[in-house]
């Protein structure tokens, strides 16, 4: 039962956007040809985040494309998302572990396995020099400060 004026929905097929471009399956990227920052949209980093899905579906299908840089949308925690049950949606939260908790140089490049820790492996692979540099900014800057 809902609240009235509530939404519900409910897992969006993914399949057509399964290929991406940019080597990484379910990641698409879109460059303007114009010099300028590239932004990554992400959904889906838990599988039983309906809504995300949804929203990077309508841009891909919105033909939403940068006036300058580039532009990447991108599927996270797939397998969790295909595991997704109405009946229990937290069951498919994550499969083996937190998504959000697998981005750390000792955790990517440890001896662990789960399903989300590939997946993240496979990202991290496509775009080496930007995540160490993102991953030297985060050392540079405490938690909390905007500087």
């Amino acid at each position: 039962m809902t609240r009235e004026g509530a939404l519900e929905l409910v897992p969006i097929d993914l399949s057509p956007d399964a290929h991406g471009n940019t080597g990484v399956p379910y990641a698409t990227t879109f460059d303007s040809g114009e010099p300028g920052p590239h932004l990554m949209i992400s959904a889906l980093v838990h599988g039983n985040e309906v809504c995300g899905a949804h929203a990077l579906v309508y841009l891909l299908e919105s033909d939403v494309r940068p006036q300058r840089g580039k532009l990447t949308l991108a599927f996270m925690n797939v397998a969790a998302y295909h595991a997704f049950d109405t009946g229990t949606p937290n069951a498919s939260r994550c499969l083996d572990e937190d998504f959000n908790r697998l981005w750390s140089i000792e955790v990517l490049e440890g001896n662990g396995e789960s399903r989300e820790l590939a997946r993240a492996r496979t990202g991290a692979r496509s775009r080496p020099r930007r995540a160490a540099a993102y991953r030297r900014r985060c050392r540079a800057r405490p938690r909390g400060t905007d500087a």
